[in-house]
């Protein structure tokens, strides 16, 4: 799934970096949201245990910073169990408290789908669940479809806050 999914975060963030241009934005990694083991606690340490289930950091995981304004973009896939995307909300829970109190508001994630997720009606009741739930930040599923492309994605990022009008 990690080369597949590469390939989606790549079409995914060139979009993301030519839309933000668009609005006057200019988006850059910011490796200090990513919690790197260089920087910070293996990920086995950063582990917690919580009853049955121990959650750690996506193994694949981006981050992006929009400027001038203090906006932060993770971005993550998950696949069709629940630990991907328990690690995912862990992640970002770990970001969010790093983060300064007036900041916290401007963290959004963006989780990425695997393809062919777009004709799949569990994916997209899935898709629902997320993005009604608020806990942390904003979330937004991107479902592909079996063979993505830059308008799809186009399409996707309407319905974030980079909505062209």
């Amino acid at each position: 799934m990690n080369n597949d999914l590469a390939g989606l975060a790549d079409l995914l963030e060139s979009e993301l970096v030519a839309r933000a241009k668009r609005c006057g934005w200019k988006a850059a990694p910011n490796p200090a949201l990513l919690l790197a083991p260089a920087q910070n606690p293996t990920n086995a340490e950063m582990a917690l245990p919580l009853g049955e289930a121990t959650y750690e950091l996506p193994p694949f995981r981006r981050a992006l910073g929009l400027s001038p304004a203090t906006v932060s973009i993770l971005l993550c896939g998950i696949d069709d169990g629940e630990a991907s995307y328990r690690s995912a909300l862990w992640w970002t829970g770990l970001v969010r408290s790093g983060l300064a109190p007036a900041q916290r508001s401007d963290l959004h994630l963006f989780l990425i789908a695997p393809s062919g997720a777009l004709d799949d009606a569990s994916w997209r009741g899935r898709r629902s669940r997320i993005e009604s739930d608020d806990r942390f930040c904003r979330k937004f599923l991107w479902l592909p479809s079996a063979e993505p492309n830059p308008t799809e994605v186009g399409a996707f990022l309407d319905r974030t806050f980079l909505a062209t009008p």
